[in-house]
């Protein structure tokens, strides 16, 4: 049975960032590569997507597709927790996320990671440091630049 889910609580406009998200979960060990412009396996069918994080080792894969307002969601299946093996994550309480937020965690961490460091940059901003507190966030150090 497929659990097919659009997920876009965050919404991707950082196609760079994207990028950099999909390096830093090859680079953690997640068997992934970002492919541009193909299908997304899905239960039922293969989406044509904008981009699309393989995940070889999974059944399933996430696509990520713009929407009319120029952002992009994320959809993939969930059926039997397969993606999530591959890319969920424990998320503290207090971040309100969905399951099928958490089913993504991992990749959506880093989105938000690579995000905030470039339009920290883009704003004037030096990034001197970059960490995951106690609570599994991330927390980045910026300099002004003059």
């Amino acid at each position: 049975m497929s659990k097919t889910t659009t997920i876009n609580k965050v919404p991707i406009r950082d196609i760079a960032a994207l990028h950099s998200a999909a390096m830093d979960l090859i680079h953690a060990g997640v068997n992934c590569s970002l492919v541009a412009n193909t299908g997304c396996r899905l239960w039922y069918k293969e989406q044509q997507c904008d981009y699309v994080l393989k995940l070889p080792d999974c059944q399933f894969d996430l696509g990520i597709v713009k929407g009319t307002d120029g952002t992009y969601s994320t959809v993939t299946d969930l059926h039997g927790g397969l993606v999530a093996k591959q890319l969920g994550q424990t998320s503290p309480p207090s971040c309100g996320c969905t399951p099928e937020e958490l089913a993504i965690g991992k990749f959506m961490q880093e989105y938000g990671k690579h995000a905030a460091i470039n339009a920290a940059m883009e704003n004037g901003y030096q990034v001197s440091g970059c960490y995951l507190d106690d609570q599994g966030e991330y927390q980045l150090e910026l300099e002004v630049t003059l």
